[in-house]
């Protein structure tokens, strides 16, 4: 019986311990990444006592629900750190740092949260999908005039670029023949979009490296690898 006791008591133990950091993590993330909301953060494994006391966990995940960079929106945000080293005083809330062999993460960034930049030359746009391209359709303004323009671009990445080419374009009633209009620019030396229209992902954290992208329903689906990082967090 008190073996029993004991136990139950140790399982209850690890678990208050474990959602206690989980909650101390979560709240210095949110305060960092200036989030709207806590994320989801957990400690997976065996005894989270017993990886807290020699200071190392295989791995940690983080998730959250949106985060804003550069006035990009992100959601389904999830990141995974591995071999995670965490100072004894981090846990003891007397602040230290925090440090990650590196990991992975990927996002969502929807068709709604691109709109919103593109609308600042061009208005009421709509992105979608289009295979495995995008569909750009809206509205600018040429010699004070309003027009209309359809261009579906593919999409590639670049290192931590976006290049995003023109494989089809069209104004309404009409289909533009972007060969020719490449050739055009060509022979009068113009530099010209239809080459690639290259987007640089600014404000990334050095430690982040986008790896792939891909064109879902919903918006561009985000991968990146993580190096190694180390973050300071600050007493409690």
């Amino acid at each position: 019986m008190l073996l029993a006791v004991l136990v139950v008591g140790a399982v209850v133990a690890d678990r208050i311990a474990r959602t206690r950091a989980a909650e101390a993590v979560a709240a210095e993330v949110q305060r960092e990444a200036g989030l709207p909301s806590a994320p989801e953060v957990v400690f997976p494994g065996g005894s989270f006592l017993w990886q807290a006391a020699r200071g190392s966990f295989d791995f940690i995940t983080v998730t959250a629900a949106e985060a804003e960079r550069e006035g990009i929106t992100g959601r389904d945000v999830s990141v995974r750190l591995e071999d995670v080293q965490v100072e004894r005083d981090v846990l003891l809330g007397r602040g230290g740092a925090i440090s990650a062999a590196g990991g992975s993460a990927r996002a969502l960034v929807p068709y709604s949260s691109l709109e919103e930049r593109v609308e600042r030359d061009w208005r009421k746009v709509a992105i979608s999908q289009a295979g495995s391209e995008v569909e750009v359709t809206g509205e600018f303004t040429v010699l004070g005039r309003e027009q209309s323009l359809s261009v579906v671009l593919a999409v590639e990445l670049d290192g931590s670029t976006l290049v995003l080419t023109p494989t089809a374009a069209s104004v309404p009633g009409r289909e533009l023949d972007l060969d020719a209009l490449r050739r055009v620019a060509d022979r009068f030396g113009i530099e010209s979009p239809l080459d690639g229209v290259p987007v640089e992902l600014r404000g990334l954290p050095p430690e982040v490296r986008p790896r792939t992208v891909t064109v879902t329903q919903q918006g561009l689906r985000v991968g990146a690898d993580l190096q190694a990082m180390q973050v300071a967090v600050p007493p409690r």
